[in-house]
């Protein structure tokens, strides 16, 4: 994704950049693992953002949202998706088996019943779905010239109940509901969260760096060094031809 296609769908949409980062990131991924006619289930996906932007790509995706947010479940339904106002612990109205691919993008940091969201998932997905992941380390997002305790507070101050995973951590959660990780890789690079981290340390300049965090994201899919987030994705049963 180039420069102009990152600015335009901050400016057009008014992006939250850290789902904006996300779909920088996880496009050609997406793109790659993802077919026609998929049924997809996007868990705390808020106003369905990701799946907007996948399905001006792929149209044939039937896309559900599963969020608490009513207000992000408004804007969801009015971009033609389904949504149901519900925790990811425990979804209604989704059969067994019915499912090609759930995302659960930077949501387990968020709940404490990490296990219960990694179950919900499992039991929906057909065999050999997938099941798509976004999370941070278990050390939290760090930036460049904030100190340990100023991480934290940034990043606890998101919502999260937890600062993140180790990837073993993720495949245990992963392997106790019979998914396994078919891929895996990092993002969030050390100089994204430079520009981003400069939003905190120098508030007056907050939109000239944010300029500059948009102008790194469109780099991130070249440039996987130092990450502190995952990429995970993982297909449902243990049978992985």
């Amino acid at each position: 994704m180039n420069l102009y296609s990152v600015a335009w769908n901050y400016l057009k949409y008014r992006t939250r950049p850290g789902i904006l980062l996300r779909w920088v990131v996880l496009k050609a991924t997406l793109l790659a693992n993802i077919k026609d006619n998929s049924n997809i289930v996007d868990l705390g996906g808020f106003d369905g953002t990701i799946p907007h932007f996948l399905k001006q790509i792929i149209p044939s995706i039937q896309v559900t949202i599963v969020d608490l947010d009513s207000s992000g479940l408004e804007v969801a339904q009015s971009r033609g998706f389904q949504v149901i106002n519900a925790s990811a612990t425990d979804i209604p109205g989704i059969d067994d088996d019915t499912i090609d691919v759930v995302f659960c993008m930077d949501l387990l940091e968020h709940v404490k019943e990490d296990e219960a969201i990694i179950h919900e998932s499992a039991r929906m997905l057909k065999r050999h779905g997938l099941l798509i992941i976004t999370t941070p380390f278990e050390g939290g997002i760090p930036f460049p010239l904030l100190d340990k305790s100023t991480t934290r507070t940034i990043n606890l101050g998101w919502g999260h109940v937890r600062l993140g995973y180790s990837l073993n951590r993720v495949r245990e959660l992963l392997e106790n509901c019979d998914l396994h990780i078919i891929y895996s890789t990092t993002f969030n690079n050390p100089i994204t969260r430079f520009f981003n981290g400069l939003q905190f340390k120098i508030p007056m300049l907050r939109r000239f760096f944010k300029f500059l965090d948009l102008f790194c994201m469109a780099f991130e899919p070249f440039l996987r060094f130092g990450g502190k987030e995952h990429l995970v994705i993982a297909r449902m049963g243990s049978d992985q031809g």
